[in-house]
């Protein structure tokens, strides 16, 4: 955009851009016109005249109250955060975004496209005109994620013990029902089709719990965000200056030793095994105690180990925002804020090559 021009030279995208689902919100008139009313601003009858009225009112409400008011959007929709405003960023952009590298997806348009499901193919023209608009992809790009970004989004219970494809189904739908508008049913059954290992003859909760992880984080963090990463990187041959970025992507695949998500390399039984002398807490996993149903699955996981081969579970990977402790140097002080306390020498290490990696980039791209 020609506004931010000299503004800035480089971007670093962690695990989201704009085309995610919870990234942008779709109406935030409604939302904030239901946070006013929870916390008695009075509301005009002209909206689009007097809405400066709201925002007068909602700045004077105490932070306490603004926190307890319960606005919440769809699962995997957000309720506040940026949105279109049609001036600084322009209603269609999104759409173009969404719809040059893979046209046949016109009418598969998420909610936070504007709800409009009519969507033409820009064509090359388009895409040169936005990236010449930028000057030339004059921009170097850093973008990544983590391997298990969407896992924060289950339950204790979900995580230790997994669930069956009922649950998966569920979870798939509400998401696709929440993030699309057209051609819902083709969606889900696509998806469901991707994830699931025709080669296993029964479905282990565990292995259904993987490639439920594994959808929602491709759906909500990867897959928008190598879109994006794919547009911003685009070299446009006619473009004066074109090709003259740079981009990278990574993946982090680090579980932080004594993290919110401890790394998992049990076996099936004792992955849920609660072996604390805490009556709370499971000194193991962090995670609180199943009672009686871990010991009841317990058993149901040691007659699946030999008969499905799964006697050493799978790490489940980085949590989203589980790098960041890192980008910031949190091991090199012991920790600060919100961020775990305790790292090993080697977590020192590994902090100290992201500072050093991100700020070479910082520096020269």
């Amino acid at each position: 955009m020609d506004d931010t021009r000299g503004l800035f030279h480089r971007a670093i995208l962690l695990s989201g851009s704009s085309l995610s689902s919870w990234a942008l919100v779709e109406d935030p008139v409604s939302y904030a016109v239901r946070l006013a009313r929870q916390v008695n601003c009075s509301i005009p009858e002209d909206l689009y005249r007097d809405h400066e009225n709201i925002v007068d009112c909602l700045r004077d409400v105490p932070l306490d109250d603004l926190l307890q008011a319960d606005v919440t959007a769809p699962t995997y929709l957000s309720a506040f955060g940026p949105s279109v405003d049609g001036v600084v960023i322009k209603k269609n952009l999104q759409k173009e975004l969404l719809t040059y590298f893979h046209p046949d997806i016109q009418s598969f348009t998420s909610t936070s496209s504007n709800g409009n499901g009519n969507m033409k193919r820009s064509g090359d023209a388009t895409l040169a005109a936005m990236a010449n608009s930028a000057g030339g992809n004059r921009y170097d790009l850093l973008f990544g994620v983590v391997t298990s970004e969407a896992l924060w989004r289950f339950s204790s219970v979900d995580v230790q013990v997994g669930f069956e494809g009922e649950r998966r189904d569920k979870i798939i739908r509400t998401y696709v029902r929440n993030a699309y508008t057209y051609h819902l049913s083709e969606i889900f059954h696509t998806a469901v089709n991707e994830y699931t290992d025709w080669e296993r003859t029964v479905q282990h909760p565990i292995n259904m719990r993987d490639a439920t992880v594994a959808a929602l984080s491709d759906a909500e963090f990867v897959a928008p965000l190598v879109q994006t990463g794919d547009l911003l990187s685009y070299r446009v041959t006619s473009s004066p200056g074109g090709g003259s970025t740079r981009s990278y992507f990574y993946v982090f695949d680090y579980q932080t030793k004594e993290g919110d998500y401890p790394q998992w390399r049990e076996c099936g039984t004792q992955f849920i095994k609660t072996t604390s002398s805490s009556p709370d807490r499971d000194s193991n996993l962090n995670l609180p105690v199943l009672g009686s149903r871990a010991q009841h699955e317990t058993s149901a996981l040691a007659s699946y180990d030999t008969e499905m081969g799964i006697g050493d579970i799978k790490r489940m990977g980085a949590v989203h925002g589980e790098e960041l402790p890192y980008v910031f140097g949190a091991p090199l002080v012991d920790g600060f804020n919100h961020f775990p306390r305790n790292y090993t020498k080697a977590e020192v290490g590994l902090s100290e090559a992201f500072l050093v990696y991100f700020s070479n980039f910082i520096r020269t791209g």
